[in-house]
């Protein structure tokens, strides 16, 4: 646990350094001018320290609850971004929203450490003693390496779509992005939740519990983003045609698809980024981050232009289809450890089935009520035959055995 709150100590001296930076400060001024440079430098502070706070956290096995605080933003931030399109809020109000958007976090999170007796081993003055300095320098190093070069990888399809098509495509793209991340929100928090676990486990070098919690990653992963995208899928044309400029939107349905797969993808591999981070391999790991991000980058440069938005959405599926198939091999090889078993092979095709049954559904002509009849189709026939094949003994375990104790609780009070 101390090795964790020594790696947040160099976690923190490394980010401000660099978010501070006075270049990087220039740049951003001269794009979002009004707001200042105290108000700039205080947003980057509060986040390193809300990220310092929400990794201790889960390092104590306080899952839950910094799960939900972290998801948080993707409500408020958009819901920010209207209150400035309406011209409720100026940028200035905006960031500062942001900064007590974080200073409540992080409060809420050490209120949580301090009334659970967890925040006193942190102030433990052996804290300050590091015999393991440099070998956290190196890991930290190579952790920057890594995640600036996911970033990119994940990132760079946008910046190439302005550059090639121009800040409007860029816009259409941005909401396929954004729906397809939104899809994505509880298997993230899924594998967020699951992060401590995994690194508990390889410290203890505990393989066959590596080996089942990676299997009940893919599938809690997997589960809840088929079930998200399949109903995307079946409603955005629907959705497009009562919004505003619906033509241009439906231009995002092609790149939404491919970026839905890449995300299925994603989720299939399990918690395998968590595994490789966390073992003696996290070099390897970061080795393949930077040959993703040169691939996407190549990739978007041919494909962008033939394929215009959809070529950058192939491109992103490409990528992170390549980078996990490596992950998943390296653990593998390395850890004898892998998550596919025929629950994959059933959920995938509970998934398609369930897509194809509901496609074949006739056509509502009202738009609204098209999307609540092909979400309400597919969602019922898709979570009777999850539940009925039990692909995740959890969600069973939940729904017939947990909430049934809870209500004979209640009817007994």
């Amino acid at each position: 646990m101390r090795l964790y709150c020594r790696y947040c100590v160099l976690y923190c001296s490394f980010l401000p350094s660099l978010s501070l930076n006075h270049h990087l400060s220039d740049v951003l001024k001269s794009v979002y001018s009004p707001i200042s440079d105290l108000y700039y430098q205080a947003f980057t502070v509060l986040y390193v320290i809300y990220d310092v706070v929400q990794v201790y956290s889960l390092a104590h096995f306080k899952m839950i609850f910094p799960t939900f605080l972290a998801n948080l933003i993707k409500i408020i931030l958009p819901v920010l971004f209207f209150c400035v399109i309406k011209g409720w809020i100026n940028s200035n109000q905006f960031i500062q929203a942001l900064c007590i958007h974080y200073i409540c976090i992080i409060m809420a999170l050490g209120l949580s450490l301090w009334y659970s007796g967890d925040m006193i081993e942190g102030l433990d003055s052996s804290f300050l003693k590091l015999p393991d300095m440099k070998e956290m320098i190196r890991f930290a190093m190579y952790s920057i390496l890594g995640g600036t070069s996911a970033v990119i990888a994940l990132r760079i399809d946008s910046m190439m779509v302005t550059s090639y098509l121009g800040t409007e495509a860029n816009g259409t793209f941005a909401l396929a992005a954004f729906i397809s991340n939104a899809a994505y929100i509880p298997a993230s928090a899924i594998s967020d939740i699951l992060n401590p676990r995994i690194a508990h486990i390889l410290k203890e070098d505990d393989r066959d519990q590596l080996k089942k919690t990676y299997k009940i990653s893919m599938i809690n992963m997997l589960d809840p983003h088929s079930f998200h995208a399949g109903c995307v899928i079946l409603g955005f044309e629907s959705l497009s045609k009562i919004m505003p400029q619906s033509e241009k939107v439906l231009l995002a349905f092609s790149s939404l698809v491919f970026l839905l797969f890449a995300r299925i993808v994603d989720a299939s591999t399990g918690v395998n980024n968590h595994i490789l981070s966390y073992s003696k391999y996290y070099k390897i790991r970061n080795g393949f981050d930077v040959f993703m991000a040169m691939i996407n980058v190549g990739l978007n440069t041919l494909l962008i232009p033939k394929y215009g938005m959809m070529g950058a959405a192939i491109a992103t599926f490409v990528s992170v289809a390549g980078f996990n198939i490596c992950k998943t091999t390296i653990v593998l090889i390395k850890l004898g450890s892998q998550p596919f078993d025929m629950k994959w092979v059933e959920l995938i095709s509970i998934a398609t089935l369930s897509f194809l049954a509901a496609l074949s559904l006739p056509k509502i002509e009202s738009p609204l009520y098209q999307i609540i009849f092909s979400s309400v189709s597919f969602a019922i026939i898709y979570i009777t035959l999850i539940l009925w094949r039990k692909i995740s003994p959890q969600l069973n375990n939940f729904l017939f055995r947990d909430l049934e104790k809870f209500t004979h609780f209640n009817s007994k009070s």
